[in-house]
């Protein structure tokens, strides 16, 4: 299995994959701060299933066995995350996005999820057809993407400049608030 990819897996579950790949550490944070991504005891892969070596935790891998395909491992793109990187030089961000996105010499990133309209992380609530109260507009003549032109879509250009083969999820968070009732 591709190294690289191992130390992904291990990253998002919270383990961090040796140069083995046999061994596999673990880092635990307590919920009174008393541990903070500190490691924890390790494991090693085993062929036998019944040899716990005496451990109180096991991880069994049985390349015989397999569930549903991963698609990919990624992050969300939000309107705040965009801000924030849009904030950065041009040089720290392409760094930023390049360590995170490149599969070559990056993480290797392969999905991003975008919200459509405002998330919860954005700096206000908008969505693409927002009419002042009493007013409508269903033939969406008001529709526009001009927030999202000032950092998600110039950020999620540079994405697929590092990785043009990223998937890509888009999503809103929420529905439109024209879409919502008031009580």
């Amino acid at each position: 299995m591709n190294r690289k990819l191992l130390l992904l897996a291990g990253a998002l579950s919270g383990m961090a994959v040796t140069a083995s790949a046999q061994t596999v550490r673990s880092y635990v944070t307590l919920p009174d701060r008393s541990a903070l991504y500190s490691e924890s005891e390790e494991y090693e892969f085993s062929d036998v299933r019944d040899d716990r070596g005496g451990r109180s935790s096991y991880i069994v891998i049985d390349p015989r066995q397999s569930f549903q395909p991963v698609d990919g491992f990624g992050f969300a793109l939000t309107g705040g995350s965009a801000e924030m990187l849009m904030r950065m030089s041009p040089e720290a961000r392409a760094a930023t996005l390049r360590d995170v996105f490149d599969p070559a010499k990056g993480a290797g990133v392969s999905c991003v999820r975008l919200t459509v309209g405002a998330s919860d992380l954005n700096r206000f609530v908008f969505f693409y057809d927002d009419m002042p109260e009493g007013q409508e507009d269903f033939r969406l003549e008001h529709f526009s993407l001009s927030q999202d032109l000032r950092d998600v879509i110039p950020v999620m250009n540079e994405i697929l400049e590092i990785n043009p083969d990223i998937c890509v999820l888009a999503s809103p968070w929420s529905a439109p608030s024209w879409m919502k009732t008031r009580l």
